[in-house]
């Protein structure tokens, strides 16, 4: 017994992928931009970058998601979530390249990471079924605050 009292048992599951989960590979980030100098204004942080996929029912649609997340080594992860950008629009193909670019915008201030950040990447199909897992490194990563 802990000094707290008796904890409640948690039960959770495993479970194998689906066998439509998307699979990426040869992912390539580029360091993101900012659209000013200043870090107090609203302004635009651009990424961009490309991965292949595989994806046996080909649902790489508007509505798939593409997570990005950095990995601070705080035990925090700052994450960017996109929803039905148009680069998704891969209705029924199962394999292929996407190139995507896409802005965030923020109001006040961002974080700038420099020197080598791990950004860790993963997309979610219209199913909700999620791919494995890539890594790539980058020289920036800026991340909207406010």
């Amino acid at each position: 017994m802990t000094p707290g009292g008796r904890s409640n048992e948690l039960t959770f599951e495993i479970r194998p992928p689906s066998p439509n989960a998307p699979i990426i590979s040869n992912l390539t980030l580029n360091s993101t931009s900012v659209s000013s100098g200043s870090r107090y204004f609203s302004a635009y942080i651009t990424y961009s970058g490309k991965f292949d996929f595989r994806d046996a029912d080909g649902d790489l649609t508007c509505g798939s998601k593409f997570l990005f997340m950095v990995d601070l080594g705080t035990g925090w992860e700052a994450e960017t979530l996109i929803v039905g950008e148009p680069y998704f629009n891969q209705n029924g193909k199962t394999s292929g390249t996407i190139n995507f670019s896409f802005q965030k915008s923020f109001m006040f201030e961002y974080e700038d990471l420099t020197g080598k950040i791990p950004v860790m990447c993963m997309v979610q199909d219209a199913a909700g079924n999620l791919s494995n897992i890539l890594r790539a490194t980058v020289s920036t990563w800026d991340i909207p605050v406010l």
